[in-house]
């Protein structure tokens, strides 16, 4: 149940039917050579098996023990005994006879055996066998000749010889009847003497064995010592991405009374766990709860540190604006602290988010702040991370916000903060699209933020960089290459345990590529549900890309002979260049986009107006501005049968879109222009 309450729809269950009578019977034939059981001892020991191998095994294995059935040429046969063997009624009892029938020093060393673990080091079991607390080697040479009586018995097994040489039991059932029969308070003996043997023996390996000292030392009732190995075992598995992992270590360690500080870096460590598995609003709870705690134990640092974890994954999330609400409500409990790393990281945190909120004015004057800040108190991590947000903001000179973006990935890949790295890759991509004209190496960035994700295990990441790859792939013609990342995204998706936060997202794109195959209709109602829930949730840049979408879609459809209501198109698009105009989209793009749509409906003077917009609006040194404008006075040139501009305007927008490798829009133009051709009579 604890596996369901964590992972939820991304875990699998598989159910084992216990074996049938027929298959049963096959595996005591085959474990036999042949049926060597008379009819009575068989029905009896299937009937107490229920359907269990492993108990039918077992039990076998009781039977040769004593000499009831014994070998004879090649096969087996009952003998004289196997009328006076008892069958034990459950798994559990077999177990326990056979562990009873062992010698006493080979019994004893199994109980051990089983309080170090299902697998367990030679060194470790020798050592705790060997102290003066517990019972000397007594009658045996050495701890290796009572392990391979063990194995012998089919008790135990060899797990691994390197680095040292490890047994482990045959069946988990092993291992919990030897424990079973312990008394507690041996047991509790028991698991600090391991503990302690573990330590001294591996004093260089302490991480690798961290979970295994807090268990014992959990075991012994010795809470400090266990508090200590879980958040060592914490660290190192979030380190090395085994999230899930993680989250369990630093949950066990706040199962104890910790001091109120201790318990607060826990909890940011355990929201960080579940941030690293894409659970948002589980890390956003985690983290008010540690807001809390450092409030009362009056941590600043600790509350500004946890308040702009909290912002970031409300905007991960999809609530942009609770993402600015959080940052603001963090930075007035803070405002008159001290200059830190964690106020830096928090002034970053509310640039980011009024970025995002479209005021991108206040964007940039946080960011300088918190870049101020950071390098004064040489935090790397915040550094890297406000550059890869100035390196997006529009009002920033390209070169510059290259050199930005390229120092953020420099800071974050050298100094192993990947994750910046990433989101520094993925604006690097926007930047070369928007400014630098580079679709391809923009596309590569985009690879290289998902190979990133992919190896921090953050699955929702992962996604939104490779739908953004699939736009690109799609915009330099290679569909299938879309396709091919598409299915990738469609594996990924299934494994999120909070799919909400991505699926408008990857929804969008499939709906571009529903369109393209030329089922219109379906892309569009799937577009106006996504709509909807882009607004509800306040999330401008995704409502953008949809309300762009759309309309395109409305437009090209219309086109293409089939009249459109093109009203719809009109509000989606009046809603974009809103957007647009709080520095989250390209301004001319939506100016020109409005000027199409009026000029469709024939309201030619309000097209004139959107195109004298656009023009004085536009970078004469861009090529995208140019294609945009180009694309409304050739519309404008259709629409008033003027040809020979509509020619002439054609052709260079082929020639403008082949000069930047936009292959889909090239193809687009060269229709266009063959369009214009014919209506001019050639």
């Amino acid at each position: 149940q604890e596996a369901r309450d964590i992972l939820g729809s991304s875990l699998t269950e598989i159910s084992i039917d216990s074996l049938s009578e027929i298959d049963s019977r096959k595996l005591v034939a085959n474990l036999l050579g042949f049926e060597a059981l008379d009819e009575d001892m068989r029905k009896l020991i299937l009937r107490r098996a229920e359907g269990n191998p492993f108990f039918v095994e077992e039990v076998i294995r009781m039977l040769i023990e004593q000499s009831a059935i014994i070998r004879q040429n090649d096969g087996w046969i009952a003998s004289a005994k196997i009328n006076q063997v008892q069958i034990p009624n459950n798994l559990q009892g077999l177990l326990m006879a056979r562990i009873d029938r062992l010698a006493e020093e080979d019994r004893y060393s199994l109980r051990v055996a089983s309080v170090v673990g299902r697998q367990f080091p030679v060194r470790v079991l020798e050592l705790v066998l060997s102290d003066g607390s517990s019972r000397p080697l007594a009658g045996i040479e050495s701890i290796q000749d009572r392990l391979s009586t063990l194995e012998a018995a089919g008790l135990v097994n060899v797990a691994q010889f390197l680095p040292d040489l490890e047994y482990q039991f045959r069946h988990s059932l092993v291992q919990d009847a030897a424990y079973g029969s312990l008394l507690a308070a041996d047991r509790k003996k028991l698991h600090l003497a391991v503990g302690e043997a573990v330590e001294e023996l591996y004093p260089d390996r302490i991480d690798e064995y961290a979970a295994m000292l807090a268990r014992h030392f959990g075991a012994a009732g010795i809470e400090d010592r266990s508090v200590k190995y879980c958040v060592l075992a914490g660290d190192a598995a979030l380190a090395s991405f085994a999230n899930l992992e993680a989250e369990g270590h630093y949950r066990c360690a706040l199962d104890y009374c910790v001091a109120d500080s201790q318990r607060a870096d826990l909890l940011y460590k355990l929201g960080e766990s579940l941030f690293a598995q894409s659970r948002f609003q589980d890390a956003i709870e985690t983290w008010k709860e540690g807001i809390a705690v450092y409030k009362y134990v009056e941590n600043q640092a600790g509350v500004a540190q946890l308040y702009a974890r909290a912002a970031r994954a409300a905007w991960h999330a999809g609530e942009t604006p609770e993402s600015l609400e959080l940052a603001r409500e963090g930075l007035s409990l803070v405002n008159d602290m001290p200059s830190s790393k964690e106020k830096a990281a928090l002034l970053h945190e509310m640039g980011r988010a009024y970025y995002f909120n479209g005021q991108p004015d206040q964007a940039e004057t946080y960011c300088l702040e918190a870049l101020d800040m950071a390098e004064k108190w040489s935090a790397i991590d915040v550094q890297a991370d406000t550059l890869a947000t100035l390196g997006v903001l529009q009002k920033i000179d390209p070169e510059v916000a290259a050199a930005h973006l390229e120092k953020a990935i420099d800071l974050g890949e050298n100094q192993g903060f990947l994750t910046i790295a990433a989101r520094a890759h993925h604006n690097l991509s926007v930047l070369m699209v928007g400014k630098l004209y580079d679709f391809t190496s923009a596309r590569q960035h985009l690879f290289r933020a998902a190979e990133i994700h992919r190896e921090r295990g953050n699955i929702q990441r992962e996604i939104f960089s490779l739908v953004s790859a699939v736009g690109l792939s799609f915009t330099i013609g290679d569909i299938q290459g879309a396709r091919r990342t598409l299915d990738i995204i469609d594996e990924l998706f299934e494994m999120l345990p909070d799919r909400e936060s991505v699926e408008l997202e990857v929804f969008t794109i499939k709906a571009m590529l529903t369109a393209v195959a030329g089922e219109w209709e379906e892309a569009l109602n799937m577009l106006r549900g996504y709509r909807k829930e882009a607004q509800k949730r306040g999330d401008l840049q995704l409502l953008s890309n949809i309300n762009n979408t759309l309309a395109n879609i409305q437009v090209e459809i219309d086109r293409l002979g089939f009249p459109q209501d093109l009203n719809e198109a009109l509000e989606a698009a009046k809603e974009a260049n809103e957007i647009a105009d709080r520095g989250l989209s390209d301004r001319v793009g939506a100016r020109c986009l409005l000027g199409i749509i009026y000029t469709r409906m024939g309201e030619y003077d309000q097209a004139d107006n959107f195109l004298a917009e656009a023009e004085s609006l536009a970078d004469p040194e861009s090529p995208i501005d140019r294609c945009s404008i180009l694309n409304l006075r050739v519309e404008l040139a259709f629409c008033m049968d003027e040809w020979n501009d509509a020619v002439s305007l054609s052709e260079n927008l082929v020639a403008e879109e082949k000069s930047l490798g936009r292959k889909v829009n090239w193809a687009r133009g060269l229709v266009t222009t063959a369009d214009a051709l014919i209506s001019r009579g050639e």
